[in-house]
C-alpha cells in the first residue's frame, strides 16, 4: 500500500476482527457479509490488515480464506478497548 493514502474506520476494523475471532477462519464473501461492508471495501481493508500481520490469506485464487493473527488478535482487545472508553456522541 506504499504511496496510497486509504481512509480507514476504526468501527469497520473492529467489526472485520470481531467477525474473525468470533467465526475463525473464513472466505472474503462470508467476511464481507458479516461485517457488513462492500466486498471491494473489505478486500482493501483485508489488504491493510495484511499489511500489518493482522491477519493471515491462505489458499488459492478462487478460495482464500482469511484468518485473525495473534497480533490481530492483541489489537482486537485494544480497538475494542478504545471503542467502550471513548464518549459516544
Amino acid at each position: 500500500m506504499a504511496g496510497q493514502s486509504i481512509l480507514i474506520s476504526i468501527e469497520v476494523l473492529s467489526r472485520l476482527l470481531d467477525a474473525l475471532c468470533d467465526q475463525g477462519s473464513m472466505g472474503r464473501t462470508k467476511l464481507s457479509f458479516l461485517s457488513r461492508l462492500n466486498y471491494l471495501v473489505c478486500l482493501k481493508y483485508i489488504r491493510l490488515m495484511e499489511d500489518l500481520g493482522w491477519v493471515q490469506v491462505t489458499g488459492d485464487d478462487r478460495d482464500q480464506r482469511v484468518g485473525i493473527t495473534p497480533t490481530g488478535r492483541a489489537h482486537r482487545e485494544a480497538i475494542s478497548k478504545h471503542l467502550e472508553e471513548r464518549p459516544r456522541r
